[in-house]
């Protein structure tokens, strides 16, 4: 009884400390048109038609599907958000994340406390690289609760938790589109159970025929009220196009987590995946002869999306634990062994007559004449006996202290996470300050007219956050318009014309002092007749953008961007604003005259710009980073000996950095005698 009250105070404390685990600050990229989308849901009672948003709309499939697949969760974070605020979301990521580790917990029946903590410990870290504030909370956690459904259903003669799948599928679908995950494991497991009643009834243990036949009825009903949906199937088309589209494929959720485990910039905590496949696989394994067909087809699909995608992880991981937890972790101790009477071991003996099945019966150990085999057998089993009855006895001592033990580690482990990481920090900043530009967007909001705006794809979602409807974005992190996507690129990388590989390398050489000579890069062929114009100030003109809203370097690898080294010459642009975050250019118009006369500032700060962009990055492993600062110190006129350094070690991360070559050979030519 004691024992028991003590795992359950484990049980408790650790619930609390993985809740706090997972409070972090929100930093989704994603989250902000999240929530706009679900305000203008909740204000105007409808779903939007086309993207009110941005200027990107055109009214195609994919934007009505992104506008509308995701309706119910986007409602649901817009009223915690606007009644609650960031902390509300933050609550509602944490409390479905243990939810899911709450499932899992008590899925491991069969395991050991420790071995249970340590497992799931694991495995919330794990799911921290997934605390994405989006629909996608709802499918991690739907995703567990139907296979639990499901196996819960197997197990008991009860239909009462099998009605609810239908209204699971029903709220999945209008939340995100991950349902037909959903779908595909409900189909798994009316197949599996199916074939076992009609085509192998032994060795497995089919359901009866009206319990497979309520779990084929609910199981289609379950599948066909998931298209009630304002898409019905097209979230299919939309997942089959995104797993075959180079665009998609090149995101970094969609790599395989080879890739993100052993890759250059792969993130470690991706080996836990691999440990808990090993565990699983392993668990199975050893309970062979138990295994069902049922837990092998969710097992193995789960494992083949996980393999083909990191986004998947999660699924595998959940899926593995719930349908290994009530497998025993070891080889069972046959019930002979665990007989009191060890001088009387009952083991089946050779059959009388060939053909004959064997005979099971004690056999007297002490008595007769016993043959060689029998000895043999006989002390065989002797010795596992006394091998289990030590190993048990000694567990058995152990565990209570074991337990206290764990108990106070989890209360340390929760302690140190309230007043450390995260605990302290979501309370007084629960919106990630870094990612989100929230002081330029009080300088539009305040300080700049309405116009057209050209903003980079990382801050377009925060942007339509905060400043529709005053201001639309030019492009976000939906993506839908992939037209506009490769000209927003094109105009980020000042793109002369197609295909252009030297705009990075001609503005430099237009920016470096002239007298140092020129530093030439093969990127290909130059076309032989230029345009007139530059491409990417042909679609400036071509949107008339009046407003440049963007970074001078990528948020995650330092890596300049050539626009806004062009607009350093470009006289027609002045830069009126700079943050360490983002710079805001405006044409020179007289909308913009007032503007310019009180905040223009040399565009020099550009450089500036890109060393407080990078200096937070310090101790990254993108070369670009050191690279980047480097530039920005040698423009400046900074140290060339501290440049020097952040150009070796660019080298050192990545050989093949052309930039920091190209810096490289600059400080030679700086100071070869003239």
């Amino acid at each position: 009884m004691a024992n028991s009250r003590l795992k359950k105070l484990v049980a408790a404390f650790f619930f609390i400390a993985v809740t706090i685990y997972f409070m972090s600050p929100i930093m989704d990229p994603d989250f902000p048109w999240h929530i706009k989308t679900g305000e203008y849901i909740y204000q105007h009672r409808e779903i939007p038609k086309t993207d009110p948003f941005s200027i990107a709309s055109t009214g195609s499939s994919t934007e009505k599907f992104l506008l509308s697949q995701y309706w119910l969760a986007q409602v649901i974070f817009y009223l915690i958000f606007s009644t609650i605020g960031p902390l509300g979301i933050i609550m509602l990521r944490s409390l479905i994340f243990t939810g899911i580790i709450a499932i899992l917990w008590f899925s491991m029946k069969e395991a050991p406390l420790l071995l249970k903590a340590c497992v799931l410990y694991f495995t919330a870290t794990l799911f921290l690289v997934y605390l994405s504030d989006r629909p996608q909370l709802f499918t991690f956690l739907l995703a567990a609760v139907v296979v639990v459904i499901l196996e819960n259903y197997r197990k008991t003669t009860s239909v009462k938790w099998l009605a609810l799948l239908p209204a699971v599928m029903l709220f999945w679908a209008n939340a995100h589109g991950g349902f037909i995950l959903g779908d595909v494991l409900i189909i798994i497991v009316c197949l599996s159970e199916a074939v076992k009643y009609f085509f192998i009834r032994k060795p497995a243990q089919p359901l009866t025929e009206r319990k497979l036949l309520w779990l084929l009825v609910i199981g289609l009903a379950s599948i066909m009220v998931s298209y009630v949906n304002p898409n019905s199937s097209y979230a299919f088309i939309f997942a089959f196009e995104g797993a075959t589209s180079p665009y998609i494929r090149a995101i970094k959720e969609y790599q395989t987590p080879l890739m993100e485990t052993w890759g250059p910039f792969a993130n470690r905590v991706n080996f836990i995946y691999w440990a808990v496949m090993g565990y699983s696989l392993v668990l199975l394994a050893l309970n062979l002869r138990r295994l069902d067909i049922t837990h092998l087809g969710l097992v193995f699909f789960t494992l083949y999306i996980s393999l083909d995608a990191v986004r998947f992880v999660p699924f595998f991981v959940m899926t593995s634990l719930i349908i290994s937890g009530p497998y025993r972790f070891g080889i069972r101790i046959p019930e002979r062994f665990r007989h009191n009477d060890i001088n009387r071991m009952s083991f089946p003996q050779a059959p009388d007559k060939l053909g004959q099945a064997p005979r099971v019966g004690p056999v007297p150990i002490l008595s007769g004449n016993p043959s060689f085999t029998e000895r043999f057998r006989t002390s065989l089993n002797d010795k596992a006996y006394r091998i289990y009855d030590v190993m048990y006895t000694m567990v058995r001592r152990l565990q209570t202290p074991v337990n206290i033990l764990l108990l106070i580690t989890v209360i340390f482990w929760g302690g140190y996470l309230a007043y450390s990481h995260p605990g302290k920090r979501f309370l007084t900043r629960m919106v990630g300050s870094r990612l989100y530009p929230e002081q330029a967007v009080l300088f539009l909001e305040q300080n700049v007219p309405s116009a057209k705006m050209f903003n980079s794809h990382g801050t377009g979602s925060y942007l339509l956050l905060r400043l529709y409807p005053k201001f639309k974005v030019f492009i976000d992190t939906r993506a839908y318009n992939t037209e506009m996507v490769l000209e927003a690129n094109d105009i980020t990388y000042a793109k002369r014309w197609d295909g252009d590989q030297y705009s990075l390398w001609d503005a430099l050489n237009e920016l470096l002092p002239k007298d140092y000579g020129k530093i030439e890069i093969n990127a290909g062929a130059r076309p032989a007749d230029l345009p007139k114009e530059a491409k990417w100030l042909k679609l400036l003109r071509q949107y008339n953008i009046d407003i440049i809203v963007h970074e001078a370097s990528n948020f995650y690898t330092g890596e300049l961007y050539p626009l806004c080294l062009w607009l350093i010459k470009n006289e027609e642009w002045k830069l009126v604003y700079s943050d360490g975050k983002v710079m805001i250019f405006v044409r020179d118009i007289p909308l913009f005259k007032d503007l310019i006369t009180k905040y223009e500032m040399k565009k020099e700060q550009v450089y500036d710009e890109i060393g407080m962009e990078n200096a937070p990055k310090l101790g990254s492993l993108h070369s670009r980073t050191y690279s980047s600062l480097a530039f920005a110190l040698l423009m400046k006129g900074g140290s060339d000996k501290l440049a020097e350094e952040y150009i070796k070690h660019a080298l050192y991360l990545d050989p093949k950095d052309i930039f920091a070559s190209y810096l490289e050979a600059f400080l030679k030519i700086k100071r070869a005698p003239r």
